[in-house]
C-alpha cells in the first residue's frame, strides 16, 4: 500500500512539473508581435498611472501618490528635476502642508487622461510618451476649474527590470497644470511670510 502511494505521489509531482515546464515553454515562445503588444500596453498603463500621481493633489491620496512617485515610478534624476521645479512635493513636511491647505480650502482634484501614446515604435529600452487630458479641480465637491494638460515622459523598460518600467524624464508639466495658477497658494503664503519677516 505504501509503495502505491509513493508511486502515485511521484506521478503527481511529475505531472505537475510537466505542466509547469509546458507553461514556461509556451510563455517563452510568445511571438515577437505578442511581446511587443504586451510591452506597449505595460508602458501605456504606466504613463497613465504616473501622470495621475504627478497631478494628484487630493488630500486623501497625495501621500500615497508621492510615495509611489519617489519609491517606484521615477528615477532619482527625474525626482531631483521635478522637485527643483516644485512639480512634485518633497516628502514629509511639504506633503503635510499641501494636504492641510487642500483640506482648509475643501479642495480636491480628479485627473482624466484622454490619451497616452508612444511617440516612437516601442522597440527601444527608452520610449517617449505623449500624455494629455484634463485636471478637474473641485471645491466643496463642485468643479471649480478644468485645466487641460499635455506632457511628455520617457519610460525605460529593459529585460533586467522584470516588466516594471520607470520614468526617466518628464517635460511640459507646470504649476498651472496642477493648481490652475502660476504658483500654488502655499508658495505665495511662504513668500509673504518671508517679506513680513524682513
Amino acid at each position: 500500500m505504501e509503495i502505491k502511494i509513493t508511486v502515485a505521489s511521484k506521478m503527481a509531482v511529475i505531472k505537475t512539473l510537466s505542466a509547469l515546464i509546458a507553461l514556461s515553454f509556451l510563455a517563452g515562445c510568445e511571438s515577437p508581435e505578442q511581446q511587443a503588444k504586451e510591452r506597449a500596453e505595460t508602458m501605456r498603463k504606466m504613463a497613465i498611472q504616473v501622470t495621475k500621481h504627478l497631478l494628484d493633489r487630493d488630500p486623501t491620496t497625495l501621500s500615497e501618490s508621492t510615495n509611489f512617485l519617489r519609491g517606484q515610478e521615477l528615477t532619482d534624476d527625474c525626482i531631483a528635476k521635478l522637485s527643483k521645479l516644485e512639480v512634485i512635493p518633497n516628502a514629509g513636511l511639504d506633503v503635510i502642508k499641501e494636504k492641510t491647505i487642500a483640506e482648509d480650502e475643501k479642495r480636491k482634484n480628479v485627473v482624466e487622461v484622454t490619451s497616452a501614446t508612444a511617440m516612437v515604435p516601442i522597440d527601444k529600452s527608452t520610449t517617449p510618451f505623449k500624455v494629455s487630458g484634463k485636471n478637474i479641480i473641485k471645491v466643496e465637491g463642485k468643479p471649480d476649474k478644468v485645466i487641460p494638460f499635455s506632457l511628455t515622459m520617457n519610460l525605460k523598460l529593459t529585460p533586467e527590470m522584470q516588466g516594471y518600467p520607470r520614468v526617466t524624464d518628464v517635460n511640459g508639466l507646470t504649476h498651472e497644470d496642477i493648481y490652475g495658477g502660476p504658483e500654488p497658494k502655499m508658495t505665495k503664503e511662504a513668500k509673504g511670510k518671508k517679506r513680513r519677516g524682513h
